[in-house]
């Protein structure tokens, strides 16, 4: 079965291009516990992909690898980086 992320339901986000920034950045709240988190540049072209529905690590892949972008996440990877969105409660999996 393939593990498919979305975003999760207590988040408000806003990017900054919403925002009128030129910048790679997105703001988000968890609005249960009003914590507050900042994604840019790598991190922020991910959670754009979950936010339009590209939500598999393969289909994040492809469609970075067809944008001629580049994600590094270190030794975590994008799988670490998404565990890491999973277990702040940003994202959930379905």
């Amino acid at each position: 079965m393939t593990v498919r992320y979305a975003i999760a339901p207590e988040i408000a986000w806003v990017d900054g291009a919403d925002g009128g920034r030129e910048e790679s950045a997105v703001w988000i709240a968890r609005l249960d516990t009003e914590e507050l988190y900042e994604l840019r540049d790598a991190a922020w072209l991910v959670w754009v992909l979950i936010a339009d529905g590209i939500g598999t690590v393969e289909s994040i892949r492809a469609e970075v690898a067809e944008l001629g972008a580049t994600i590094d996440f270190g030794e975590q990877g994008l799988q670490g980086f998404l565990d890491g969105l999973e277990q702040r409660d940003l994202v959930v999996r379905s």
